[in-house]
């Protein structure tokens, strides 16, 4: 039996469109990651698309399109809610997290609402 690393480049394309110019490449070990946590993120209100992709009209991070698989390279998958996933990113000194945000709940949002929730995010975060 071949093991392959989890580093290795996964053959990956989603979606599936030759008409998107650019992808990302995406690690075995980040395809996996999001696999795992795929149902109960798709049950907490989350898409296959906001997961999977890495494909898009723009270059990787730009055009708010591509999903957690993006991201998650070099971190582990935390808290799972309806309106972010947490990356959780581990260094030899220190632990961090960041915060993938879902797409589809913001594209339902007024720019108002869009504001407050960054507003009360930023509270919450930075004690304010």
């Amino acid at each position: 039996m071949v093991k392959i690393a989890e580093d290795s480049i996964a053959n990956h394309d989603y979606p599936d469109d030759q008409n998107l110019p650019h992808k990302r490449n995406v690690t075995i070990g980040a395809l996996r990651k999001v696999k795992a946590v795929l149902a109960m993120a798709c049950a907490k209100g989350w898409t296959e698309e906001s997961l999977l992709t890495n494909r898009g009209t723009m270059p990787c991070p730009y055009g708010n399109q591509y999903g957690l698989v993006c991201f998650v390279e070099n971190g582990e998958i935390g808290a799972i809610t309806p309106e972010q996933i947490e990356i959780i990113h581990r260094l030899p000194d220190r632990t961090y997290q960041t915060r993938f945000t879902n797409p589809e709940r913001y594209r339902k949002l007024t720019p108002q609402q869009i504001e407050q929730r960054a507003e009360a995010e930023a509270k919450k975060d930075f004690g304010g």
